[in-house]
């Protein structure tokens, strides 16, 4: 490097922009040239340039004559680009990230909506490719890892609901993927009710009291949580115990019958029933009556929104009914002594009871579903459809066993054409949410 070029850089290393004010390419070459050609101050235009605070000793001004304009500026030019451009790809990198950093070091965005719900997206759980299902009927497929507990699953709002231990799931039934997951704190069966654009679910339940929380059907955001007081002591054998039409949701609360207005988000009205605890409740699809079940066993009927009595059915037997399903035809449920049997009451009486399918076997846990077009009843042995009118069923398909061991499928909930099911093997450690063709039969 000879004088004249060390000169140079020690001139423009000791230029640097005055801040805020951006200085560009033209600013810097119109300055040096003005500074060299003619040795007068900048234009009041120009942007104010100044020296560093660490001054240099004092040297010789170089005497740069006209002919050094046009180098200068061409040097400003290149330095200034260089600069520019490690700039914009500094400014490009950030661009992705406009949060803070929190002390972990994840970028958190600063500009996200508050959220009301802890609802999070589900990490990857579903496979590529569905698994078939060795021997079960309709052309099973494991679509996710998520157990659903049988009797909780529901359609509606273009998703798939259902619960299983710690969480209750939204389930996108174009692929089988969990979508999002919120965390529930209870213990029992029940599914969840979907009003409007919401569903809820019973998100504690217990003897101290019961909690009842709203998600948007959509994006799982809790939009509204209700507790409700809970007389005496729950069911031992409770499930089922929450049920919802039009704007009103019905919570088994104990000893008590409560109810309460997604409108408003407050109990409504609640009363005592001196049979209680109450075991399960329905409501019939027209949403004009209220079915509950109460000790060994009862079966009250109640209209709707008067809550009269209407009926009132007892058979002596030493189980609870439980699981209730409410159809045009009547109402389904299951026994405690006995939850390989699913049980239709025509018109809500016992009195007429008949038992429906064959889905008894060793750990045969079948519970009814409604969905689709027929009443769904499952087990450890055969998948059954039945007419949601009268009972009778519509078909029956054999669940054959995995390397000699039992397969479960129940609970089904019908979305897109496709039947959804929980599912078990002891033999192959597997278990989740399959899919399944819906027979003609049952459609």
């Amino acid at each position: 490097m000879n004088t004249e070029e060390r000169q140079l850089t020690d001139l423009l290393h000791r230029m640097t922009p005055e801040p805020p004010r951006r200085v560009t390419v033209e600013d810097i070459a119109f300055r040096l040239a003005n500074e060299a050609g003619q040795g007068r101050q900048a234009q009041s235009r120009a942007p104010r340039l100044r020296e560093s605070r660490r001054r240099e000793p004092r040297r010789r001004r170089p005497n740069w004559g006209p002919a050094w304009a046009p180098a200068l500026a061409a040097a400003a030019v290149l330095v200034v680009a260089g600069g520019s451009a490690a700039l914009a790809v500094g400014l490009s990198s950030n661009s992705h990230h406009t949060g803070a950093t929190s002390p972990g070091g994840t970028v958190t965005s600063s500009s996200a909506a508050p959220t009301t719900s802890s609802a999070s997206s589900a990490p990857g759980v579903v496979s590529a490719s569905a698994v078939p299902l060795k021997d079960a009927p309709y052309g099973a497929e494991l679509v996710n890892r998520h157990k659903i507990t049988p009797g909780t699953l529901i359609s509606g709002d273009g998703y798939l609901f259902g619960t299983e231990p710690g969480f209750l799931d939204q389930i996108d039934p174009a692929n089988g993927s969990v979508v999002h997951q919120v965390p529930i704190n209870t213990q029992v069966t029940s599914a969840p009710v979907i009003v409007d654009d919401q569903v809820w679910a019973v998100t504690t339940y217990t003897s101290a009291g019961a909690v009842l929380t709203g998600y948007n059907a959509t994006t799982m955001q809790q939009v509204a949580s209700v507790t409700v007081p809970v007389n005496g002591r729950t069911s031992f054998a409770a499930a089922g115990v929450l049920a919802g039409a039009d704007h009103n949701l019905y919570l088994a609360a104990g000893d008590d019958i409560a109810v309460v207005s997604t409108v408003t988000d407050k109990v409504t009205r609640q009363w005592h029933e001196l049979q209680g605890p109450v075991n399960s409740l329905a409501t019939s699809p027209d949403g004009t009556k209220l079915y509950a079940s109460l000790g060994n066993v009862t079966l009250l009927t109640y209209s709707v929104p008067g809550f009269a009595t209407l009926d009132t059915s007892t058979i002596s037997v030493n189980g609870v009914a439980a699981n209730l399903v409410a159809t045009s035809g009547g109402v389904w449920g299951t026994l405690s002594e006995n939850d390989t049997t699913v049980w239709f009451a025509p018109g809500g009486n016992l009195a007429n009871l008949v038992h429906v399918g064959n889905a008894s076997g060793a750990n045969g846990y079948a519970v009814p579903s409604y969905s689709g077009s027929a009443v769904w009843i499952g087990g450890a042995q055969a998948l059954v459809c039945a007419s949601p009118a009268n009972g009778k069923v519509l078909a029956t398909a054999s669940i054959g066993q995995a390397s000699g061991a039992a397969q479960y499928l129940g609970g089904v909930a019908v979305a897109g054409g496709r039947a959804y099911a929980s599912y078990s093997s002891s033999s192959a450690q597997q278990a989740g949410t399959a899919v399944m063709t819906v027979p003609s039969a049952c459609g």
